[in-house]
């Protein structure tokens, strides 16, 4: 970015403007400096163009324009660099080094964006985006036929402050039980919970997630805020540690408009969680909520893996008939029309 650029864009003073302030020319409202210009102001390695102009310039008719002087900071004097040259030459010299300069901080941006192009979600390790929730397995025991509930209380201000045996520990405790490289089998009505957004994220590390998740606004509004909040390398870790298919209701032939995918189970090796508990926020702290643990069946398993099979295919005909249906185009000078038309 050029001198003017960066003056258009912040406001500040041109440097015929600093000029002028400086020399006193014919066109400018301001008197000459008292001082010399043989020694300048000197700032970030003697560019005149550093210089921070404070304060209001007085009109020719306001008298004040000897008070309205550049305002130099953290700045120190030098010499002119060239004996013989007047001052106005030296200005133009000190601007015109100034305009062929390199801006570092545009140097330091390149390689800014070659490091984050070099970050993978393999960088990323095992760890969390809310360190807080490692130990929110803690507090709680699985074991078969037993129930945990929520109920009604004040939003949690941090993990540590959730219930023992409330649900989403629950679902901690599973996750971090299951072993390494195991597959961890999830309807999710609702995902809409941080928590649960950070958790499938982590354990996706090391251990398979399948996603069946309902097609409801409110969780697309949910991962864009997460991925909003911890930016595009949560984006990139859920796409590839998560796998997905979305339950639209026209997956199947009999959809009518109330078609919803509203199971909400968590199918480990070990154990299979159902029962009123949807991982969101208004599920965690402002219902009366309940989540049954039971010991996993192949029936559990068979019937999820049913149900991927059926939305995956459903997803692939949608694929399918999109092409099919697509306009074709001819490519005419810097516009495209129907081949059709």
């Amino acid at each position: 970015m050029n001198w003017r650029t960066y003056c258009s864009l912040t406001n500040q003073p041109t440097t015929r403007t600093l000029r002028r302030l400086l020399l006193g020319t014919s066109k400018s409202a301001f008197p000459a400096p008292r001082t010399s210009t043989s020694q300048l102001w000197s700032c970030g390695g003697g560019r005149l163009p550093h210089i921070r102009v404070i304060g209001s310039i007085a009109d020719s008719s306001g008298g004040g324009g000897s008070s309205c002087v550049a305002s130099l900071q953290h700045c120190t004097t030098r010499t002119t660099r060239t004996a013989g040259m007047n001052e106005e030459n030296v200005v133009e010299a000190d601007l015109e080094d100034d305009a062929g300069s390199i801006d570092e901080f545009d140097v330091a941006q390149d390689y800014v964006d070659q490091y984050y192009a070099t970050v993978t979600v393999e960088h990323m390790g095992s760890s969390w985006f809310d360190t807080r929730l490692q130990t929110l397995h803690e507090s709680v025991q699985l074991a078969a036929q037993h129930r945990y509930r929520s109920i009604p209380r004040s939003y949690d201000p941090s993990p540590q402050t959730v219930p023992a045996h409330h649900p989403i520990r629950a679902v901690a405790k599973a996750f971090h039980d299951a072993p390494k490289n195991s597959t961890i089998r999830v309807h999710a009505y609702m995902l809409t919970d941080p928590y649960a957004i950070d958790l499938l994220i982590h354990h996706g590390a090391d251990k398979q997630i399948f996603l069946i998740l309902d097609e409801n606004e409110k969780n697309t509004k949910a991962q864009r805020d997460f991925f909003t909040k911890y930016g595009t390398i949560a984006r990139d870790a859920f796409a590839r540690r998560v796998q997905l298919q979305v339950a639209r209701h026209d997956s199947t032939p009999f959809f009518s408009r109330y078609t919803q995918m509203y199971q909400k189970t968590i199918i480990t090796e070990a154990f299979t969680f159902f029962g009123s508990y949807n991982l969101s926020c208004p599920a965690r702290c402002a219902s009366w909520e309940s989540m049954v643990c039971v010991e996993s069946t192949e029936s559990d398993v068979d019937d999820f893996d049913r149900l991927w099979r059926l939305l995956a295919d459903a997803k692939r005909k949608r694929e399918e008939k999109k092409k099919r249906t697509a306009p074709d185009t001819v490519a005419m000078g810097s516009n495209a029309r129907l081949k059709n038309e």
